[in-house]
């Protein structure tokens, strides 16, 4: 190959399977300017399957062997368990505090099951919906890339991803290979 492009995830305002990321019109001029640049790339990397066939679906010269999904995509419906755990179960969410995530789901999740303590780390104190759960939660402050790594290797047994928008099921947070 003589130009590889890591397409890690969907870029911002273009479309995946016609949709765009919440609240925001559809670009469809972004679209071309992705295509223009994706026809002289040899090789692309994606982030999932999904990924990849929303590329294929989007651009009519894109082939399939010209395109490679090096991470296995994402599950669309996960369900909890609501057995008895035989310790305390600490989950670690730890990134973005913004509408896009939405973190305040795993707490409202979570209260509901016995010997689960939900621990938010990050930047915290201007996100508006995760105070109102402020009192069934911890809070903690951003801490530096190798304390925060510390942490989840010495407290978390669960850490969180969360995307709350389906445009965003082609993407792989890079949160899940510091959890892994």
């Amino acid at each position: 190959c003589k130009t590889v492009f890591n397409y890690h995830d969907p870029i911002a305002h273009t479309t995946v399977f016609g949709l765009s990321p919440s609240n925001e019109k559809t670009n469809l001029k972004k679209n071309q300017i992705e295509g223009k640049y994706l026809k002289n790339i040899d090789l692309i990397l994606t982030s999932s399957k999904l990924n990849k066939e929303a590329l294929l679906d989007k651009h009519n010269f894109l082939k399939p062997d010209k395109i490679q999904a090096i991470y296995f995509g994402y599950l669309k419906d996960l369900y909890a368990s609501k057995n008895k755990l035989n310790k305390k179960t600490t989950i670690v969410y730890g990134g973005s505090f913004a509408p896009l995530q939405q973190p305040e789901l795993l707490i409202k999740a979570a209260r509901e099951i016995e010997d689960i303590e939900v621990v938010y780390i990050g930047n915290h104190q201007n996100y508006a919906p995760i105070q109102l759960y402020k009192d069934d939660c911890t809070l903690l402050p951003a801490m530096s890339y190798e304390d925060y790594i510390n942490y989840i290797q010495e407290r978390a047994d669960i850490g969180f991803v969360a995307l709350t928008d389906e445009y965003y099921g082609a993407c792989v947070p890079s949160k899940i290979f510091e959890y892994l």
